[in-house]
């Protein structure tokens, strides 16, 4: 899984009538979206529909918007617990409103209706025919229900035990469920780690005795429901989209743990590393081993543009760079992607490495497969996740290979694995050659 990005980072069929996929008696109701009171600032209750064959009976998966003016410019925050995805793209066109989402190759597709709501599609263009439903009510600050202040709710709170896919062994993986409440109203944040990565920031609420979470970032739409009793969360679902659906159950366990993300992926050939060539879109290729590397440490990182967590992990090797690459740190991103053309590929990462200002070259692996980048790198085990962290040293020898990104969401977890790799790396860059 990617998670996320090893499952990641996991997505859709819209709405489709006359030349665009609202229908035509909605759109002759419509107001001229570019009116200033279309898309009024404030808060916003967005939902995403995963009804489908999963889901027959109907399920709602929602997140919080915010809307404001700077410098005279319109910009709409997608909130997710401590996160802020701002969508600064915003295109009026004919009767339509396009929300180009800042990072992944997606948009939200909608026209305003006569009473002030949004209605449309968010369509992954990542995926062939890939979109969800979609529609969004102004001043409604509540996720999943209304939050209530004041109110008694159980002490979902701390370390959980959690096990996913439970009647598929095929499908079957062990988690840690980290969450977070108080004790003045029914707000719950938090995440799940897999020994692939993190589900990122969940957001919810606790309603009539069940938990429920969700987290969209432009990527990935996640829905996670399970009923409470006493420390144990039991018949829990977890939905990705509406194509994707399976069982999972928690019980609180301060000593839950899950495998080293240091001991999963294994270094079976270091020879056959040597001369694997991936190219740039400047021309220029990386070459492991070749010569002219020769007194560097490397971080070969295995990414995609489409990966959430790839994300969260580029952003701290950016860091890392501009701390340390005067002292001979070179990051080398291996982006595998959807398309199957290097030139297609490289234009797509291209416009990550604009939208994130790298200072570096992002390089084409191939396509975006686990079995295509384990065929590309055969000097490893496997590639089990996206992403996945190779650390060289000054003589081209790996020193670390780590599966999977903890990101932000999780916290501690993600605080002590930025100050161990950055431990390593000044280990490394204090060696001699």
């Amino acid at each position: 899984m990617c998670l996320f990005c090893g499952m990641l980072f996991r997505f859709f069929v819209g709405l489709v009538c006359c030349s665009c996929f609202f229908s035509c008696k909605e759109v002759s109701q419509l107001k001229d979206v570019a009116n200033d009171t279309t898309l009024p600032n404030g808060a916003w209750r967005a939902v995403l529909d995963l009804t489908g064959e999963l889901n027959p009976e109907g399920v709602e998966l929602p997140f919080n918007m915010q809307v404001y003016q700077k410098d005279g410019a319109t910009f709409v925050d997608v909130i997710n617990a401590e996160e802020r995805i701002t969508i600064d793209d915003i295109r009026v066109v004919g009767d339509s409103l396009y929300l180009r989402l800042p990072l992944f190759n997606s948009e939200i597709q909608c026209v305003s209706l006569p009473n002030g709501q949004l209605q449309g599609q968010w369509k992954n263009f990542n995926k062939k025919d890939y979109a969800l439903p979609f529609h969004a009510e102004p001043n409604q600050v509540h996720r999943f229900c209304e939050r209530e202040e004041g109110a008694t709710a159980p002490a979902i709170r701390g370390k959980y035990e959690v096990h996913f896919g439970l009647d598929d062994d095929e499908s079957y993986y062990p988690a840690i469920g980290q969450f977070y409440t108080n004790d003045t109203n029914n707000r719950v944040t938090g995440t799940f780690m897999t020994e692939t990565g993190d589900y990122r920031f969940l957001e919810g609420n606790y309603c009539d005795g069940k938990v429920f979470l969700s987290c969209f970032d432009g990527s990935h739409a996640f829905h996670f429901e399970a009923d409470v009793v006493g420390d144990s969360l039991t018949n829990g679902y977890f939905r990705s989209g509406k194509h994707w659906k399976e069982k999972w159950v928690g019980v609180k366990n301060a000593n839950a743990s899950l495998t080293d993300p240091h001991l999963i992926t294994k270094i079976v050939d270091s020879t056959a590393m040597k001369g694997l060539s991936f190219p740039a879109s400047d021309g220029t290729h990386y070459v492991i081993g070749d010569k002219s590397h020769e007194g560097e440490v490397t971080i070969l990182q295995i990414m995609g543009t489409w990966c959430p967590n790839c994300i969260d992990e580029t952003l701290v090797f950016k860091d890392f760079y501009e701390k340390y690459h005067e002292q001979g740190l070179n990051i080398v991103p291996l982006a595998f992607e959807a398309q199957k053309e290097a030139d297609a590929a490289l234009a797509v990462t291209d416009k990550l490495r604009a939208k994130l200002d790298l200072p570096y070259q992002i390089y084409y692996g191939g396509y975006r497969s686990k079995t295509v980048a384990h065929e590309r790198l055969p000097f490893l085990s496997s590639v089990c996740s996206f992403p996945t962290s190779i650390i060289l040293d000054k003589k081209g020898r790996v020193r670390d290979v780590h599966t999977g990104f903890y990101g932000p969401g999780t916290m501690d977890y993600y605080e002590r694995h930025i100050e161990k790799t950055e431990n390593l790396l000044l280990t490394l860059l204090n060696e001699e050659l």
